[in-house]
């Protein structure tokens, strides 16, 4: 009986039968197959173990493009810096409470706001001279970076022959701090230094230490199992620095310039000041204390532990009120003639606005110069010229606190059985909630949207591809609708939903996790309680409530919604059940997000990341190769696909070797097996429908991407702020 019985559900359900009318339920040892594919993808939960597809591997073959460098878009005449009018680009975020802007430690992308006004990069990809494309601007760098690899052989582990790993950046000697200092080689190095240093164990450490762009020995210094000496960060002359990488860079004509988009540089003195260090029981010690065991830093978190070396500089920060950023006149771009047509904005006013409604009376005001929309405001506003559709590479999803021991001390364990989880998901209709609750947002069914490209030189999306598709086709068992079983993709299935939900009954009741009797409440944490979080929270309300119509858990299971600004953190100490996260960003590298966002809890840099109680290392994966089945936990698999040192697959070279279509099935079939596990449930891939106010426009009305529409710095004004206060009550959009 145990043989057959979890097929015969499995088939049962797939046709839709209600759940008063299913045989009795496996026993609790038994697995439900996530679907019957000739027994090659099913996820073995009790086993802990997923099986993906077969894939047949090609090696990776030579550049497939060039990219082009300093043909930028010139800009309207008379509209850029030298403008003599004065001109203020007004904007708000919903919150400041707990921003850290520091370029080491920022986390969310509120904590970015800032940073990206406020620094520059060494390139920085922009509109091209046509404005139908981009193109590379050198910027805290005056020229490409040049393969010096062969300069360096005996060293770093380079041997004859190897190229594409160590890379010559000329810096830009006009750079420097807005206080006038300037910025060399030297403080590169001890930027860098910093950001790795072992007893601040910063967040963004691992943007230099892992991923395809991994700097040699970076992560060993890190750890203290190496020198400096052993790190390929290296002086080569006061304004020259060589950047050494653990294995050779793929498509470097694109990827070396992407992956240098961001410079890490703090300022040694301000730094240095705003740190405070612990022993190891946590009492404060002096810096020279030989007890020192963890190190934290004050640096850019208000006005006065902030600087920049960016286009503008933080000028005034009020809590939860106001930010204010004006032109830094002492950055290089605007006195060395190759940023003209650019950065007509002065100053940058940011209100701290907490509600939708509140803003858009703050934009028909004229107070505020941009404004994404809700779908409630479309009917409004859809026709607007002023209006602009941005793809986003977000996904907004429902993580779930999976461990049954933080849990239980909120009475909410049901949660860590997987087909309670499954259930809850598939009982929500991402199609309405998406058209109710965002402007332009798509139902999303996946961690990766179709703004995630996996061959940059052809644009190609990985979520179009045959394997992004196949992950989510295989997950939401739809293969029987042959070639059109990607468009058939809802995500939303009540009646399998009531019956595994009845599955998840039988077995937390047979195991002992729950009596079968007791009210459950799960809890919700969201950011504020605005409306909108309030007819979502509602509406997953009445999800749940519906996969638990006719099961055990009928009349029993509650969802409740709790105010929480930092709940990423409350969730991250397992305080909470259940959250709303949000992650995207480096749409050009699909690869580093499954480890860094979803599978690095467990390891010693991020021990309890945002998915609490869920552990990579836990779940074995095993993926047919070439005719041979490989085996490895998701989160080695993971940490290979983002190139992570030390990360290696019996019988498989680095995953950079091969080509690009069979990077993206391998990739697809971790997706599916992450996606299995059901710790997140995808809601909905974020677009922005973005209202712009007529005071003033972006050069482009098409996005283009990886630049968007051309951003602050080629936004051009019609009005400036004298002209804006006569005009502005009376303009309609």
């Amino acid at each position: 009986m145990k043989k057959w019985l979890p097929l015969l559900l499995s088939a049962l359900l797939l046709t839709g039968c209600a759940a008063e009318d299913l045989p009795a339920v496996p026993d609790p040892g038994v697995t439900l197959p996530v679907f019957p594919h000739r027994q090659t993808y099913y996820a073995d939960y009790d086993a802990g173990l997923v099986v993906g597809g077969s894939t047949v591997t090609a090696p990776a073959g030579a550049d497939g493009g060039t990219v082009h460098y300093g043909n930028c878009y010139p800009g309207p005449a008379g509209k850029d810096y030298t403008d003599p009018k004065r001109y203020t680009f007004r904007e708000y975020i919903s919150g400041t409470t707990g921003m850290k802007w520091a370029p080491h430690t920022w986390q969310t992308r509120d904590d970015s706001y800032i940073l990206g006004y406020t620094t520059t990069g060494f390139y920085d990809f922009v509109l091209n001279e046509t404005g139908d494309g981009f193109t590379v601007m050198p910027e805290m760098a005056i020229a490409a970076p040049r393969d010096v690899t062969e300069q360096y052989v005996g060293r770093f582990g380079i041997a004859p022959g190897d190229t594409a790993r160590a890379w010559l950046l000329e810096l830009n000697p006009a750079a420097c701090w807005d206080n006038g200092e300037k910025i060399n080689a030297d403080t590169y190095i001890y930027s860098y230094q910093q950001l790795l240093d072992g007893k601040m164990m910063n967040r963004r450490a691992d943007s230099v230490y892992a991923g395809d762009f991994a700097i040699v020995g970076a992560k060993d210094y890190l750890y203290g199992k190496a020198t400096w000496e052993q790190v390929g960060i290296v002086k080569d002359g006061e304004y020259r620095l060589v950047l050494v990488t653990e294995a050779p860079l793929r498509d470097p004509d694109f990827y070396a310039p992407y992956y240098l988009m961001d410079t890490y540089l703090v300022y040694e003195p301000l730094w240095e000041s705003c740190k405070t260090f612990f022993d190891s029981r946590g009492n404060t010690v002096s810096r020279d204390d030989p007890d020192v065991a963890s190190v934290t830093t004050r640096y850019a978190t208000s006005l006065d532990t902030s600087i920049s070396y960016g286009p503008y500089k933080l000028t005034y920060f009020e809590l939860d009120k106001q930010i204010t950023l004006e032109r830094n006149e002492n950055w290089y771009g605007y006195h060395d003639g190759r940023h003209l047509g650019q950065y007509q904005t002065d100053r940058i006013s940011c209100q701290v606005i907490s509600g939708h409604s509140t803003a858009l009376l703050a934009f028909l005001s004229g107070d505020v110069d941009v404004i994404d929309l809700q779908s409630a405001d479309m009917a409004d506003f859809a026709g607007s010229p002023q209006l602009r559709y941005l793809p986003e590479s977000y996904t907004t999803k429902l993580t779930f606190n999976t461990d049954a021991k933080a849990l239980s001390a909120r009475g909410a364990q049901v949660l860590s059985n997987v087909y309670f989880r499954k259930a809850f998901s598939l009982a929500i209709d991402r199609t309405r909630f998406a058209a109710a609750y965002t402007s332009a947002g798509e139902p999303g069914y996946g961690i990766l949207n179709e703004s995630y490209i996996y061959d940059p030189y052809r644009g190609l999306s990985y979520r179009r591809s045959d394997g992004g598709k196949n992950a989510l086709v295989q997950l939401y068992q739809l293969e029987k609708f042959g070639k059109d079983a990607y468009d058939a993709i809802t995500g939303y299935q009540p009646d399998l939903a009531r019956g595994l939900m009845q599955l998840a009954y039988t077995q937390c009741v047979r195991s002992g996790l729950y009596d079968g009797e007791s009210p459950i409440t799960l809890t919700l944490s969201v950011y504020q309680s605005d409306d909108l979080y309030v007819q979502m929270f509602h509406f997953l309300q009445d999800a749940l409530a519906s996969a638990c119509e006719g099961t055990g858990f009928a009349g029993k299971v509650q969802l409740q919604m709790a105010v929480d600004a930092d709940y990423y953190a409350t969730m991250e100490s397992g305080l909470t059940d259940i959250i709303f996260s949000t992650w995207g960003g480096s749409s050009y590298d699909p690869y580093g997000v499954l480890y860094r966002c979803y599978c690095d809890a467990g390891v010693a840099e991020y021990p309890n990341q945002m998915e609490y109680g869920f552990d990579a290392g836990q779940v074995e994966v095993a993926i047919t190769v070439d005719g041979e089945r490989r085996r490895a936990s998701l989160q080695t698999w993971a940490r290979w696909c983002a190139s992570d040192p030390g990360a290696n697959i019996d019988g498989m070279a680095a995953f950079r070797e091969y080509d690009a279509a069979t990077r993206c099935n391998l990739y697809a079939d971790l997706e599916f097996a992450y996606l299995s596990q059901y710790v997140v449930a995808p809601l909905y891939y974020r677009n922005a429908a973005r209202l712009l106010s007529q005071k003033g426009d972006y050069p482009v009305k098409s996005y283009v991407d990886p630049v968007e529409f051309g951003g602050i710095r080629y936004y051009t004004f019609r009005y400036d702020d004298a002209e804006w206060e006569n005009v502005k009550a009376t303009l309609q959009y």
